[in-house]
């Protein structure tokens, strides 16, 4: 379980250099795997995933991979795997 900031939240398993705010122990996860994006408009908070070019990709859950960049909108029923990891969002 992970507390999510509003602004980018970096997902990756490079717990030395610090440079994800979530990390996961999981080999097939790059040190800076993904991201997910917390905004809020118009008083509604919307999740936004998008895959930063990770060597292994990063999956929806009808297991497509994402395109790298792109941002997907994100809701409370989807998960999305990175690496061997699946990972969704909890109010």
């Amino acid at each position: 379980k992970f507390n999510l900031k509003p602004g980018v939240n970096t997902i990756g398993r490079d717990a030395k250099e610090k440079s994800a705010e979530i990390l996961i122990d999981d080999k097939y996860v790059s040190r800076k795997h993904a991201n997910v994006t917390l905004e809020q408009k118009n008083g509604k908070w919307t999740f936004y995933l998008s895959d930063s070019n990770s060597t292994n990709g990063t999956f929806n859950s009808k297991r497509e991979k994402i395109k790298a960049g792109l941002k997907y909108v994100f809701g409370k029923d989807d998960y999305f795997i990175i690496g061997v990891t699946k990972l969704s969002i909890a109010s």
